[in-house]
This record gives structure tokens, sequence and C-alpha cells, in this order.
């Protein structure tokens, strides 16, 4: 470009079907004010790129249930955000919390208070949109980023997974429920304040019999 050396990475497809990546170093060559050709140096970083990937998932990626972490849903939201300040865009979150958690892991052990948050996860996973992001938020603590939909539409999905939960059966525990809030992104808002209404609607369904959903039309 305009005559001057570069340095770039792609990613390329061999006519073998295997993928890689390349690290491409160009140089126009000149002899006496006159061209006489391109000088190419390929490298295959291919095993430099699956590394940085790997590092990068795991950064972003909750050990125990292989859904994404606090830092990643963060990050997510911010953007969200700003995608919705500029084309006027809406989201909502749902925020769920394991009822009786603690009485779960005294009586049966942390390893069944895993399991449980390892199948709630694998469950939800499998049903959500693929645009939709699932993230461990803390604890027992579950939040689903749901783009382009209303709170009401984003309830109807918490209403499912509700339904969901309870027919999902964990050994030596048998049934478990969770307490669901919702809330939508309103102009103006900051991440906090939305994740604050999503948490107050949560702890308003467990003030209110646990095993249900609010939702925030405010």
């Amino acid at each position: 470009k305009n005559k001057q050396p570069g340095t770039y990475e792609v990613n390329y497809e061999t006519k073998w079907g295997r993928i890689v990546w390349l690290r491409i170093h160009i140089k126009l060559l000149v002899d006496k004010d006159k061209e006489t050709g391109i000088q190419l140096i390929i490298d295959d970083i291919t095993e430099k790129k699956q590394l940085e990937e790997k590092f990068r998932l795991l950064s972003v990626t909750d050990e125990l249930t292989n859904i994404y972490n606090r830092r990643f849903m963060k990050e997510k939201l911010e953007e969200e955000k700003e995608r919705a300040k500029r084309t006027g865009s809406t989201f909502s979150v749902i925020m769920l919390d394991i009822d009786h958690f603690k009485k779960i892991n005294d009586c049966y052990g942390h390893n069944t208070g895993d399991l449980i948050l390892k199948t709630i996860a694998q469950d939800f996973k499998n049903r959500i949109r693929k645009t939709d992001t699932l993230a461990r938020w803390g604890g027992d603590e579950v939040m689903i980023l749901v783009p382009e939909t209303t709170v009401k539409n984003a309830a109807c999905l918490a209403e499912e997974l509700c339904l969901r939960l309870r027919e999902i059966y964990i050994p030596d525990v048998g049934y478990v429920t969770a307490s669901f809030g919702v809330a939508g992104y309103r102009s103006g808002d900051t991440i906090d304040a939305l994740i604050k209404r999503a948490d107050d609607m949560m702890y308003k369904a467990k003030n209110e019999g646990k095993n249900c959903v609010r939702y925030s039309n405010t």
C-alpha cells in the first residue's frame, strides 16, 4: 500500500481444508529507483493464535460452569449499552438466584451445589439464542443478557426457564427452583442502575415466595 512495507496477519484455509494463521511481511524491492519485484516472507503462526485464543477463553470463562464469567458479562453489557445509544435499540437482563442454595450446600455438600450450577448452566445454554449471553455473576447467581428484547419478552423467557428448572432432576436433592428478576435498559441508564433493578426484582421474587419471576416496568 503506497509502496510502503507492511506486516499483516491473515486467516487462511488450505486446499486440504486446514485453517491456518499466517503472518505476511511484504516489501517492495527497488534497485536504482526501479521497482524490481516484491519480497514476501510468510510465517505460520497458527499455534501462537491457538494459544492466544485458549488463554482468551480461559480469561472470560467461569471454571466451574463453563459459561462466561462476570468480567466478560460486564464487557458485553457495556457494548450493548453503547449499541443501544447508537441505534436506539433495547435490551434486557435476567438475574436468577437458586432458592435455598446455602441449605442445599449445608445438607448435601458443595459438590452437590456445584453439580446444580453446572446442570442449570448447561440446560440454559442449550435454550437461549446464540446472540444472548449467559454468565455466572457470582456464587449461585446467574445473569442472561438478551439483546433486542423488551423487558416483557425477557420476562417470558425467564418464565420458561423457571418452568424448565422445575423439571431438572438433581441426584440426591431432587428438584430445585430459582427466583428470577428482569429489567430492561432505559435511555440514560448506567449498567449499575440496570443491574440493580434486575437484582431488586430478583429479591422481590424471593420475598414473594420464591420460584417465580418478577420484572420492572419502570
